[in-house]
């Protein structure tokens, strides 16, 4: 009884594991579908806001922050 308790477990769950693994050939036309064939995409031009950079003598990193590794940079108090 145990061996037919566990064949039939193991014949579902691959079934499960097959199915999962099938696409639909009615999803695949209706993504087609939707995507208009005549449709022309152009690409625009992103310009990025130029931000003006504070003359500094100590090394700061790409987001503006001190960079911590130079000496410049560390505060030590006694």
């Amino acid at each position: 009884m145990k061996r037919l308790f566990f064949a039939t477990c193991m014949m579902l769950g691959f079934a499960g594991i097959a199915s999962a693994q099938i696409t639909t050939a009615t999803s695949a036309t209706k993504a087609t579908a939707v995507k208009p064939a005549t449709a022309v995409v152009t690409p625009t031009a992103v310009t990025k806001p130029v931000v003006a950079k504070a003359a500094t003598a100590t090394p700061v990193k790409a987001d503006g922050t001190p960079d911590m590794r130079f000496k410049a940079n560390k505060t030590t108090t006694k």
